[in-house]
């Protein structure tokens, strides 16, 4: 089925079957009021990628958080290899602060996975203005753990 090919109210009804699980398990979004959620996956992007794509480059700007519906990515940074898989997610401080990509994440199988854009993140927060507070809290505990580490 190609999601773009739908009405946008059953486009929006899929997107929100296929990630409300998706997005549920992402502890980065746990707490997060439903209103701001719901609005959220109604903004999520779906993108289909064959094996040996490059998804984003280490050193990029970050415009876009990423999850991972089915098939295996790998992330490589400074001396470090992470593979990802179905239900990972990744990009998350990219859309909350104006860090750069630190790892250049390739898909190694085809892949479907979903985008929130950074743009549309800001867009949902505004109208959601105490969601700010949850988001700077993780922004500030991120950066605590990497001074530690």
């Amino acid at each position: 089925m190609i999601l773009n090919e739908l009405s946008q109210a059953l486009r929006e009804e899929v997107i929100n079957h296929n990630c409300s699980r998706l997005m549920a398990n992402v502890p980065f979004f746990k707490n997060c009021d439903e209103n701001f959620m719901n609005s959220l996956l109604s903004k999520l992007k779906f993108h289909v990628c064959q094996s040996a794509n490059v998804i984003y480059h280490k050193g990029a700007i970050g415009r876009y958080m990423l999850f991972i519906e089915k098939g295996i990515m790998v992330s490589e940074g400074d001396n470090i290899s992470k593979k990802l898989t179905d239900g990972d997610f990744i990009g998350e401080m990219s859309i909350l602060t104006d860090k750069v990509r630190e790892a250049t994440v390739t898909a190694t199988t085809p892949c479907r996975f979903y985008t929130i854009s950074k743009d549309d993140f800001n867009e949902t927060l505004e109208l959601y203005p105490k969601m700010n507070e949850h988001f700077e809290r993780i922004v500030a505990e991120r950066q605590e753990e990497l001074q530690d580490s």
